[in-house]
Formats: structure tokens, C-alpha cells, sequence
């Protein structure tokens, strides 16, 4: 009986001894892949802050583009205002010219007559 008792003892610590070693690869295989998990959040996490990066450059892009584009639009409007400003001063300029010529014709009418006038008198005399 004892070696019955013994062989099962020797049986079932041959047993634990395999549970042992399943155990000790199952717990190495675990801190295997916890250390890859671990190696591809680090990966992961540098590809975060590298796509944040990126990110922040394009917003910086994005805001530098719309600064230049409302000072575009800021000149262009400046221009505008100074064209249409140049417009009102040709059309006050073309009335005043027109104005001066109307006047000029007038003048020289006036002395046409004064001429003929002096002429006559002269005449008459």
C-alpha cells in the first residue's frame, strides 16, 4: 500500500511539477505579450504626439493662410474704395473741364463780338 501511496505522490508531483512548468510559460508568455503591448503603446503613443504635431503645424498653416487671405481681402477692398474714389475725381474733373471749355467758348465769343464791335466803331469814326 505504501508503494501505491507513493506512486500516486510521485504521480501527482510529476503532476504539479508539469502544472509548475505550464504555469512558469504561461506567466512568461504573459509578460511577453505585456511587454509588446507595453512596446506598442510606447509606438502608438509616439505616433499620437507625432500625428498632434502635424496636426498643430497645419493649424498654425491654417491660421497663417487666413491672416494673409483677410489682408488680401483688406487691400483689395482699399484698392476698391481708392478706384472708386479715382472715378468720382475723373467725373468732377470731366465736369469741371467741360465747364472750363463751355466758359472759354463764351470768352472767345465775347471777344469775337468786342472785335467786331471795335471794328465797327472804328469804321463809324
Amino acid at each position: 500500500e505504501r508503494d501505491g501511496v507513493a506512486s500516486r505522490a510521485a504521480a501527482a508531483a510529476a503532476r504539479a511539477e508539469a502544472a509548475l512548468e505550464v504555469a512558469e510559460r504561461d506567466a512568461e508568455a504573459a509578460a511577453s505579450r505585456t511587454a509588446a503591448t507595453a512596446a506598442d503603446t510606447r509606438t502608438t503613443r509616439a505616433d499620437a504626439l507625432s500625428l498632434k504635431a502635424e496636426l498643430d503645424a497645419a493649424r498654425c498653416a491654417r491660421d497663417d493662410a487666413y491672416s494673409e487671405l483677410r489682408g488680401e481681402r483688406a487691400a483689395r477692398a482699399l484698392a476698391e474704395a481708392r478706384a472708386a474714389d479715382a472715378d468720382g475725381a475723373r467725373e468732377s474733373f470731366n465736369t469741371l473741364t467741360a465747364e472750363a471749355e463751355a466758359a472759354l467758348a463764351r470768352a472767345s465769343a465775347a471777344e469775337r463780338d468786342a472785335a467786331a464791335e471795335v471794328l465797327k466803331l472804328r469804321s463809324e469814326a
